[in-house]
C-alpha cells in the first residue's frame, strides 16, 4: 500500500490539513483510496491469517499477526528438497524472514528449500549442513533467513528430540610397579593438566599408605585424594586397589577419585600427634575393614596431652570394624611392658609407702614406655572406645596428675576394648574402667598409684583379666558394681606368679557390690581395706586357686543385703 495524498494535490507526500472557517482556510479533500487502501490492507492481514473478518472484533489484525499463520507453510517437495508456497507469495528473501515448515520427508543429508524466491541451503546455526534424520517427516522446522541461507533455529538432532552426545573419556592401564604411585601414559598423550581434566585408569597396585600419587605422561607426580576424605588424610590403605578402574578428576592441584571402600589386607599407618590420631579416625569413617584386612596404627614416641574432645577423651576410638584395628604405642629401645607385678615396688599399703612406691614405679614405667598419654587436672579420659568392635590398645602408658580428680579415667571402655601390655599410673580416679554393657579385656595390664581404683566395672559391664596387677591405689584394686561382672584367667596351667595381683592398695583387693567377681590364679593380700576380697550390698565374690588374706563375709556366709563369698578351692 502506498500513501494517498489529498485530492487535487500534485505533491505525492503532501499532508492533510484541517479546515478553519475563522481564517477562511479550506480543509483537505480525502480521495476514496485514502479509506479503501488501508481497509483492504488490514482485511488482507486478517483473511491471510485464516480469520474471517468481523465488525464485532476490532483486534483481528493483532490476532492474525500473533498467530504467525502467514509464515506457516507445508512442504510439498521431495527428500532433501523442500518446496513451499506462501500466500501472499514471497518475491524475495529478506534478512530475518521466518518460516515454520511442516516437513514432508525425513532428510538423508544436506537440505535446500525454495519458498518462492529461489532455492537456498538450510544449515545448522554453526553453519554446517544438516545430518541424516535432523528433519523427520511431519516435524516442524523453524527457519530464519540470514541473508544467504536459512538457519534451522530449533535444531536438536533427530527432529528436535533428546540430544545424544557420545564422549569417550581417555583411558589407559597403570604401568607402575610401586604400590602408592599410578603411572598413566595415555595415547595420544595428555600434554597439559588443567582444572577439570578427567580420565580413567585401570590400577596395577593396591595402595597401602596415607598418600598416593599419579604421574600422567611424565608431567610429574600429583597427589591423589579420595572424595569425602579428611584433608589431613588424603588417602587410606586400600583406597586404590589392583584391578579397579577409577575416574580421576583434576582440580588444578590434585586428582580426586571415588575410592574403594574396603581395606582387604594388613596395613600400617603412623601418627605422632593427638590431632593426627583424631584425623585418622575421622577419615576411617568412609572405610570398612574386611575379614582379610587389618589396620595397625603405630604411635610415635612422645607425650600425648589434652585438650579433650567432645567425648571428654584425649583420643576417642570408633569404627564398625574396630576389632580389626590395633592402636600400638612405642616402647623404649630394648624394653617391653611390665611382665608381672614383681617389677613394681610394693613396700606397704599406708599412704607414705604408697607415695614412695609411686615415685619409683613412675620412673620404672617411663624407662619402658615411650608412648605416654598425660592427663591434666580435669575430668576426662586418655583413650576411650565409643563404638564398633573391640579395638586393640597395646603398649601405652597413661599418667595422671597423682592426685584426686573425680571422673578422671585412664582407659575408658564405653564400647568393647581389648588392652594388651598397657599401664595406668597416678590417674585421678580410675585406671581402667568398663561401663555397661561394654566388655573390657586386659591382658598383662597394670594400674598403680591411682587416686581411687585401679580397675572398675559398672552397669552390666564385663571386665576380664589375663595376668596383670593392681597395686598402690588409694582405694580398691578392683571394684565391681551395679550388675557388672569380673573374671580372671581360667587357664589351669597358670601359677600364682603368672596370675593377677591386687596388693598393697589402700582399700580392698577386690570389692563387689551388686556385682559378681570371680578370680582364678590371683593374689590378693596386704591390702588396707576391710578385707582382701569384700562382697557387700548384694555383691558376690568367688575364687579358685587364689592366695587371699582376708575375706568378708566369711566363705559360705551371708553378708549384708544377701552378699556372699564362695570358695571353689
Amino acid at each position: 500500500m502506498k500513501y494517498v495524498q489529498p485530492y487535487g494535490i500534485s505533491d505525492p507526500n503532501a499532508p492533510y490539513i484541517n479546515g478553519d472557517p475563522s481564517i477562511a482556510r479550506q480543509g483537505s479533500i480525502p480521495p476514496a483510496a485514502a479509506f479503501e487502501h488501508p481497509m483492504r490492507e488490514l482485511v488482507n492481514v486478517i483473511t491471510k491469517s485464516g480469520i474471517t473478518p468481523s465488525s464485532s472484533d476490532l483486534a483481528q489484525v493483532a490476532e492474525g499477526i500473533r498467530s504467525q499463520f502467514m509464515n506457516y507453510c507445508v512442504d510439498t517437495g521431495s527428500v532433501n528438497t523442500l518446496s513451499v508456497a506462501l500466500d501472499p507469495p514471497i518475491g524475495a528473501y529478506t534478512f530475518g524472514l521466518p518460516l515454520h515448515v511442516m516437513v514432508h520427508n525425513t532428510n538423508t543429508g544436506a537440505v535446500t528449500i525454495d519458498a518462492g524466491a529461489g532455492r537456498v541451503p538450510v544449515r545448522k546455526p554453526n553453519g554446517t549442513d544438516l545430518a541424516a534424520g535432523d528433519l523427520p517427516a511431519f516435524g516442524l522446522a523453524a527457519l530464519v533467513y540470514d541473508g544467504t541461507v536459512f538457519q534451522m533455529i530449533n535444531f536438536g538432532g533427530a527432529g528436535g528430540g533428546p540430544i545424544t552426545i557420545n564422549q569417550t573419556i581417555p583411558y589407559c592401564v597403570d604401568s607402575s610397579t610401586s604400590r602408592n604411585l599410578v603411572t598413566a601414559n595415555f595415547t595420544p598423550a595428555i600434554t597439559t593438566l588443567v582444572a577439570g581434566t578427567i580420565f580413567m585408569v585401570k590400577i596395577a597396585n593396591t595402595s597401602n599408605s596415607s598418600q598416593a600419587y599419579i604421574n600422567v605422561n611424565g608431567l610429574g607426580n600429583k597427589p591423589i585424594y579420595a572424595q569425602g576424605c579428611n584433608a589431613n588424610w588424603p588417602c587410606l590403605p586400600g583406597d586404590i586397589q589392583v584391578g579397579d578402574v577409577l575416574v580421576f578428576t583434576y582440580d588444578g592441584t590434585r586428582f580426586w577419585v571415588y575410592a574403594n571402600p574396603a581395606i582387604n589386607e594388613t596395613a600400617t599407618l603412623y601418627c605422632s600427634t593427638v590431632a593426627q590420631i583424631r584425623d585418622l579416625f575421622s577419615a576411617l569413617g568412609r572405610k570398612r575393614i574386611s575379614t582379610s584386612g587389618f589396620l595397625q596404627i603405630i604411635l610415635a614416641a612422645g607425650y600425648y596431652k589434652p585438650p579433650y574432645d567432645d567425648d571428654l577423651n584425649i583420643v576417642t576410638t570408633y569404627h564398625p570394624d574396630a576389632n580389626r584395628i590395633n592402636l600400638i604405642g612405642t616402647m623404649n629401645a630394648g624394653q617391653s611392658p611390665p611382665p608381672n607385678a614383681n617389677v613394681f615396688s610394693r613396700s606397704g599399703n599406708d599412704p607414705v609407702h604408697r607415695s614412695n612406691d609411686a615415685m619409683y614405679n613412675k620412673s620404672m614405667l617411663e624407662s619402658r614406655y615411650a608412648t605416654i598419654f598425660q592427663l591434666d587436672s580435669n575430668p576426662g579420659a586418655a583413650i576411650g572406645s565409643k563404638g564398633g568392635g573391640a579395638i586393640n590398645i597395646q603398649n601405652i602408658l597413661v599418667e595422671g596428675p597423682n592426685f584426686s580428680v573425680i571422673g578422671q579415667v585412664g582407659f575408658s571402655a564405653r564400647a568393647n576394648m581389648y588392652c594388651i601390655g598397657c599401664t595406668a599410673w597416678g590417674v585421678g580416679d580410675i585406671g581402667f574402667m568398663a561401663y555397661g554393657p561394654a566388655h573390657l579385656s586386659c591382658a598383662v595390664c597394670h594400674a598403680c598409684a591411682c587416686a581411687s581404683r585401679g580397675f572398675g566395672a559398672t552397669g552390666s559391664a564385663q571386665l576380664d583379666f589375663q595376668g596383670g596387677s593392681s597395686e598402690g591405689n588409694a582405694s580398691h584394686g578392683i571394684e565391681i558394681s551395679h550388675g557388672a561382672r569380673c573374671t580372671s584367667d581360667f587357664t589351669e596351667s597358670l601359677t600364682l606368679d603368672q596370675g593377677l595381683y591386687s596388693t598393697h592398695n589402700g582399700g580392698c583387693g577386690l570389692s563387689a557390690q551388686s556385682g559378681f567377681g570371680m578370680l582364678w590364679w590371683a593374689t590378693l593380700n596386704t591390702n588396707g581395706g576391710p578385707a582382701d576380697m569384700y562382697a557387700w550390698n548384694m555383691g558376690t565374690i568367688a575364687e579358685r586357686h587364689c592366695s587371699i588374706g582376708t575375706v568378708s563375709p566369711a566363705w559360705g556366709a551371708e553378708g549384708n543385703l544377701n552378699s556372699i563369698s564362695i570358695n571353689y578351692g
